[in-house]
């Protein structure tokens, strides 16, 4: 999906808010509503607007992110005022015009950068009686760079918009091997009201080396908390495979060497979405393509479990596959709101069990017996939150499994199939785990009940087992 985005590299030489020569800097009318925010001259100045250059910058926090911060204002031609609870990050931050306060600075900058470290943090710097907003400016900008959650980052806005205060959030990502100090070093993602979206990106322009603008506010920090999912996740991912390779008596120099040349560029992430698609035309691929990751990590899990390595990574992958290719869309049904209890529990009962098993397998006779299956079992219990859907499964399986019950063993695996919620290896695995507590003549019976759901679910229309 495009994104609305505004991008500079980090070889322009042309740069607004600098020295340099180039395209003329934004001007902003002294002390007046310009559409996008507002800048107060000083209170010497006679001018009747000011430009970029003339904004005055704050920084509040001087650490990780914060120095990077002040070091691309330097190289702008800034003089940042800056704020930090440590004498000794601002005596790490070289010759600064250090404020005592939060309030303080605020009431000196036009644009102020929040780089702290946790949402109390940043609310205790923005909404405390000597924070920002106690010495802000109408029109001036608060940019909440600090990664927190988004519920924090609308209360922190609403503050500010009570003070006509602009506010936007940035999470930002800093560049592979650059230093603290270095400047233009983080790429911005930006959430911000279109009205202040223009001054904003300039704004930021001095410290950034590119600036993405994701939407309204909450828009930046969730794009910053999915980078950090897709970041710590890669790392993860690595970490196990590195493990795998060494528990197997093998470097992972021949795989860093392989990833390194095959994908410089680092297209395989989004390699499913640009090089495949989801398209209805293309079903069949993507039910190939799931084919090859439970034969391709299925044999990764066997790796794994040989060299006494966690397979929990792998088999939640090869759980997820329907997912990811978009063979099933959980989560997608209609809202439930203005349901009656009934409805409720009928479209429950089709996400634990597939679509159309409500109609198929219920009779509408208005019994009570159906009416608390339906309204109570599946509209009150499986929905509720707490457990995952597997996890329910998985505990209703262990009682069946008690029972003896092939019949209902089947239905729940035939319906976690369904869902992706299980692999062919980890059902084999469930049968072992299984054995021993409720005896073999039982779990015999639990085997039948595996052994059916997955002959269903292989001779499926469509599935990759049966166009293979």
């Amino acid at each position: 999906m495009r994104r609305n985005r505004s991008t500079r590299s980090s070889g322009d030489e042309a740069r607004w808010g600098r020295p340099e020569a180039g395209p003329a800097p934004p001007s902003f009318p002294a002390g007046v509503a310009h559409g996008l925010f507002r800048v107060a001259a000083p209170a010497n100045s006679t001018e009747r607007g000011m430009s970029m250059s003339d904004i005055t910058y704050g920084v509040v926090g001087l650490g990780h992110i914060g120095r990077r911060l002040v070091a691309g204002l330097r190289r702008g031609g800034h003089n940042p005022v800056v704020h930090d609870v440590s004498p000794a990050a601002v005596d790490a931050a070289g010759e600064v015009d250090a404020a005592k306060s939060a309030a303080e600075l605020a009431a000196r900058a036009d644009v102020t950068f929040v780089a702290v470290l946790s949402a109390e943090q940043v609310r205790a710097v923005v909404l405390a009686p000597d924070g920002l907003l106690g010495g802000a400016r109408p029109g001036s900008v608060v940019v909440v760079m600090s990664t927190i959650d988004l519920p924090s980052v609308r209360e922190i806005a609403a503050e500010c918009e009570a003070r006509e205060v602009v506010f936007a959030d940035c999470g930002v990502t800093v560049l592979p091997g650059s230093t603290d100090d270095q400047a233009r070093s983080v790429v911005a993602m930006v959430g911000v009201p279109d009205a202040a979206r223009d001054g904003v990106v300039a704004a930021l322009d001095p410290v950034a080396r590119s600036v993405v603008v994701c939407g309204g506010v909450g828009a930046g920090m969730a794009t910053k908390i999915a980078r950090n999912v897709m970041t710590y996740g890669g790392w993860t991912v690595a970490a196990a495979a590195s493990r795998m390779l060494a528990a197997a008596g093998v470097t992972d120099e021949g795989l860093r060497q392989a990833i390194a040349d095959a994908d410089p560029e680092g297209r395989t992430l989004f390699q499913l979405e640009h090089e495949v698609g989801f398209t209805s035309g293309n079903r069949p691929r993507r039910e190939r393509i799931s084919g090859l990751i439970e034969k391709d990590l299925g044999a990764a899990a066997e790796l794994s479990r040989t060299v006494g390595v966690s397979t929990a990574l792998v088999e939640f992958v090869i759980r997820e596959r329907a997912e990811l290719l978009k063979l099933v869309e959980r989560g997608a049904a209609d809202p439930e709101e203005g349901m009656s209890r009934y409805d409720r529990g009928r479209r429950w009962m089709d996400i634990v069990y597939g679509p159309g098993f409500h109609d198929q397998s219920v009779d509408h006779d208005g019994s009570p017996y159906n009416l608390e299956t339906v309204e109570h079992l599946f509209g009150d219990i499986w929905s509720r939150p707490g457990l995952s859907l597997r996890e329910r499964r998985m505990l209703v399986m262990g009682a069946s499994a008690q029972l003896g019950r092939g019949d209902l063993i089947e239905t729940q695996v035939y319906g976690g199939l369904l869902n992706g919620e299980f692999s062919e290896a980890e059902l084999n695995e469930m049968m072992i785990q299984l054995t021993p507590y409720v005896g073999w003549g039982k779990s015999s019976a639990v085997n039948k009940g595996i052994k059916a759901a997955v002959s269903r679910w292989k001779a499926r229309p469509g599935t990759s087992a049966a166009t293979d």
